[in-house]
């Protein structure tokens, strides 16, 4: 993945638990501990996205593959890469907020000037209701979306 313009990327895979209700069970937590712990609210909402996304890309017949990127020193992380056979990426940043900005897509527009023209699309997928451009080739869209 990424061939071109990025030489210090981690390749430990993540892991997901594909039922994200069945992580927050694992992890102790119920709907009061998720809502007070923005972190694990985000990683829940994030394994949520990762499930959703998951048969989409295994039915796609293109060869698309789905990975997550970090920089090894841990400055630039993407938390799902999309991959064409032929190269082309969609980067996608998955916010619990219902709220973004263009400071929420750092990554994406990091990710698309190290991928160049491969980079075809960010998506900041977010808990809000509204799909607006957050920078070049970067677009704030619900999670909702999926299913539209």
């Amino acid at each position: 993945m990424c061939r071109t313009n990025l030489k210090r990327l981690t390749k430990a895979p993540k892991y997901y638990i594909v039922d994200s209700g069945l992580a927050a069970y694992l992890a102790g937590a119920d709907s009061r501990r998720i809502l007070n712990n923005g972190e694990l609210l985000g990683r829940i909402v994030d394994t949520f996205v990762a499930s959703q996304l998951r048969p989409l890309v295994a039915l796609d017949a293109s060869g698309m593959t789905m990975h997550h990127l970090r920089s090894r020193d841990g400055d630039h992380e993407i938390d799902l890469v999309l991959e064409g056979a032929d190269g082309r990426t969609v980067g996608i940043e998955v916010k619990a907020a219902a709220v973004v900005d263009p400071s929420d897509a750092r990554h994406l527009a990091w990710f698309r000037d190290a991928r160049g023209p491969e980079f075809t699309r960010g998506v900041g997928l977010h808990a809000g209701t509204s799909t607006f451009q957050l920078g070049e080739r970067i677009w704030a869209m619900p999670i909702a979306s999926l299913w539209r």
